[in-house]
């Protein structure tokens, strides 16, 4: 595979392949999902087995996508197609349909977009940024990305800064977590007097409970393998931790369950509702599920008075959150179309940097010629002045043809470029 650096057009070798929740339900994203423990080796296998070295996985609960660069897009998308299945066992084409490819200028747009939390299932929550630099460090601890990717993302942590920076989409925050406790607010009308069962203790688990705590929940228990990790984020909440072997009891006392642990399949039975909704004399219980790969049997909502969301039912309550952001995503999407442009722009700019370089040596050369001759009076400091406004009075010489060149690589009249090279006799010094 040859260089980014050498390739005159590096951002058209960029192509994304992937699934989200705008192109699959959650019981299809599910299965090819990535563990946390598993993505370290699996962008390896992506890089060695598959040949595709400048690559990275972004695994969340509402995408998986594959970024890469390479010479050949069709071999590419393919090898990362046959990635997908033969990691996750799947069969054959099995995710053909929901499966997305961009190439060029739609993966910097997109890739931008997603940094910017504009894709995210709730628009401005903060979580996917941290994601998208969890992905960008893995690929980079297995080695060097190329020059494709090492360009493009760390842009995208740029542009995403500058929208919050620059619109209100971030002003309230918000995540899946705390979209999660809205869907409960609508369920009881309030959350005065209500109990909460937290199944998970990680991230999600503790921004739930700050949003739960702040509407007025009267009493969070949070159950977890981890005994310690439950204690720890029970205290913070003056909370109840309990382990697995109380999942019965704490069901029984519960009105809504949350649920969100690493666990890869399900952790809450329909055995387990059915004999707490007995205990609860059929009271109604609220079960929310965010977890990818689910954390709950979707068999559950069969049983009476039990009623199930997972993470895909949370779009009504996103809707109603997308109308308060409209005004400030659209201002996000015009930024976010200046600096794809600018990227476009500044990456045709890379491909004649040597023709700069040596457009500027031979205009310094040109006026430092006869430097030595009238400097030989002058002392050290005199000498060194004297270069100095040399220097600068061939960078502003040179200026306007640099100009010049940069307007003719993004393709302002291109055969500029070779008049300047024969112009000044620059072809073999490029």
């Amino acid at each position: 595979m040859a260089s980014s650096e050498q390739s005159p057009d590096s951002w058209k070798k960029l192509l994304l392949v992937g699934i989200s929740h705008k192109s699959a339900p959650v019981e299809i994203r599910e299965k090819v999902s990535f563990p946390e423990l598993e993505l370290h080796q699996a962008t390896r296998v992506l890089r060695t087995q598959y040949a595709l070295p400048e690559s990275l996985i972004l695994s969340t609960c509402n995408r998986v996508e594959v970024l890469a660069h390479s010479e050949d897009h069709r071999q590419a998308s393919y090898s990362i197609c046959d990635f997908l299945h033969r990691h996750h066992a799947l069969q054959d084409s099995f995710l053909e349909k929901f499966l997305y490819n961009l190439r060029g200028d739609q993966v910097i747009r997109h890739v931008f977009r997603v940094a910017s939390s504009l894709d995210s299932l709730v628009v401005g929550e903060a979580q996917i940024l941290g994601q998208l630099k969890k992905a960008y460090s893995r690929a980079r601890d297995l080695g060097r990305l190329g020059t494709g990717l090492e360009k493009l993302v760390p842009q995208a942590f740029f542009v995403a800064k500058r929208v919050r920076r620059e619109t209100l989409i971030g002003k309230a925050s918000v995540s899946v977590s705390s979209v999660s406790v809205k869907l409960a607010e609508r369920i009881f009308g309030q959350l005065e007097g209500k109990s909460v069962l937290l199944i998970g203790a990680g991230q999600m688990a503790e921004q739930a409970a700050v949003n739960l705590v702040r509407a007025g929940i009267s009493k969070v228990t949070i159950v977890n393998r981890s005994r310690d990790a439950a204690r720890s984020l029970a205290h913070r909440f003056r909370g109840e931790a309990a382990g697995f072997e109380e999942m019965d009891r704490c069901l029984t006392e519960s009105d809504v369950v949350l649920v969100s642990t690493g666990a890869d399949g399900y952790v809450l039975l329909k055995a387990h509702l059915e004999k707490a909704i007995r205990r609860r004399k059929y009271q109604p219980l609220f079960v929310i599920d965010i977890a990818v790969p689910r954390n709950v049997d979707p068999t559950v909502h069969e049983i009476e008075n039990v009623f199930l969301f997972d993470i895909d039912d949370l779009e009504s309550v996103v809707e109603s959150n997308l109308e308060g952001r409209r005004q400030s995503a659209l201002q996000a999407e015009e930024i976010i179309e200046e600096e794809v442009q600018k990227f476009v722009r500044a990456r045709a700019a890379d491909k004649v940097g040597p023709l700069i370089y040596a457009l500027r040596r031979r205009f310094e050369e040109t006026c430092l010629r006869d430097f030595e001759y009238h400097a030989r009076q002058l002392d050290d400091r005199e000498r060194e002045m004297l270069q100095m406004h040399l220097r600068q009075a061939a960078h502003r010489l040179a200026h306007p043809l640099i100009i010049e060149i940069k307007r003719a690589a993004c393709g302002h009249h291109p055969e500029n470029l070779d008049m300047i090279r024969r112009l000044f006799k620059l072809e073999e010094e490029e």
